[in-house]
């Protein structure tokens, strides 16, 4: 097994959950973590820049450890603006399998690694893209990928 010394028990678990949902969707297994101290802190919140509430509100008073993932001299604006384009990015590539009836991790390959649409379209284009439906989301990469020859 793998311990982690550094977090609360919640924290590994949410750990695991997203290490299981890493391994579900594109076949990348990790040995799970078990927390090396049993610590019980304060549950684990998921918190959205959107959120009609203030942060501070709602942890006011409560012993809370805040985690910001951010990369080195990253802000935590950055972070935010990049995690919408990775969730958005997944959500393109979970589409797209749905539709051709594919795994993930086919889809990833084809617009990461066999080509850069990912990387060069994408990404870049979150700002329009999001805007729009599922269905048309799909179809304009699906039509990116046949003009540039990229089949899954």
């Amino acid at each position: 097994f793998n311990e982690n010394f550094r977090s609360t028990s919640q924290i590994v678990k949410l750990a695991n959950r997203i290490q299981l949902l890493r391994a579900s969707r594109f076949d990348e297994y990790s040995t799970p973590q078990t927390p090396h101290f049993s610590v019980e802190g304060p549950s684990v919140y998921c918190v959205s820049p959107t959120n009609d509430h203030s942060l501070w509100e709602k942890i006011q008073g409560n012993l809370v450890n805040l985690i910001v993932p951010i990369a080195e001299g990253e802000s935590v604006e950055e972070y935010i603006k990049n995690s919408n384009e990775l969730e958005f990015a997944l959500f393109c590539i979970e589409s797209i399998a749905e539709k051709a009836g594919v795994g993930a991790k086919k889809v990833y390959d084809a617009l990461a690694k066999k080509s850069n649409i990912l990387q060069n379209y994408i990404v870049p284009c979150y700002d329009i893209l999001h805007t729009q439906g599922k269905e048309y989301i799909v179809e304009d990469i699906l039509s990116v990928m046949k003009e540039k020859g990229v089949y899954i």
